[in-house]
């Protein structure tokens, strides 16, 4: 009897120690969680208002997209609000890498449209810069996602209207 009680408390604290041992990596695989990673970085971007401190609000919201999953449409905002940093950070060039990133997850998502947004976004930088042959291949995309039979015929018409300065800005040969 006596050998029967120490087993079932033995047991109990055997039970006990493995459920709090349970409950631990279940806490931890929580705090290494890469989507609640990736809000937090987001949410210490957005926090910062200070214009000074753009480039911080970059590095972090790039450290949220790198974090979400590739699939995770979190992913794109984040890229897309990191090129908008660097570009008002000055930093043309980096934003217009980031958006082309954003547009390229996007269009691997599935999503037409938020694509081809990031790559007018990029198309209008490159233009910018003056740098034809990026603003070409951004412009070819756009017209290529806007093709697509599965695009709603607004989102079709809004996206080509959007291109047409550009356009129209490439089309136009400048004095050398």
């Amino acid at each position: 009897m006596r050998y029967l009680r120490q087993f079932r408390v033995l047991a109990a604290i055997a039970l006990a120690v493995g459920s709090d041992q349970a409950n631990a990596q279940i806490k931890s695989s929580k705090d290494y969680d890469p989507v609640v990673r990736a809000e937090e970085l987001i949410a210490r971007a957005e926090a910062i208002s200070n214009l000074k401190e753009r480039a911080q609000a970059a590095r972090l919201f790039e450290q949220a997209a790198r974090v979400f999953p590739a699939d995770h449409p979190r992913g794109v905002y984040a890229l897309e609000n990191a090129a908008s940093a660097r570009y008002y950070g000055g930093n043309t060039a980096r934003a217009k890498q980031l958006f082309e990133e954003a547009a390229a997850r996007a269009e691997a998502r599935g999503d037409l449209t938020g694509a081809a947004e990031s790559y007018i976004s990029a198309l209008f930088i490159a233009v910018e810069r003056k740098e034809r042959d990026d603003a070409r291949r951004f412009m070819d995309r756009v017209v290529v996602l806007s093709a697509s039979p599965t695009l709603p015929e607004a989102d079709r018409v809004a996206l080509l209207r959007r291109i047409a300065q550009p356009l129209a800005a490439l089309t136009v040969k400048s004095p050398r």
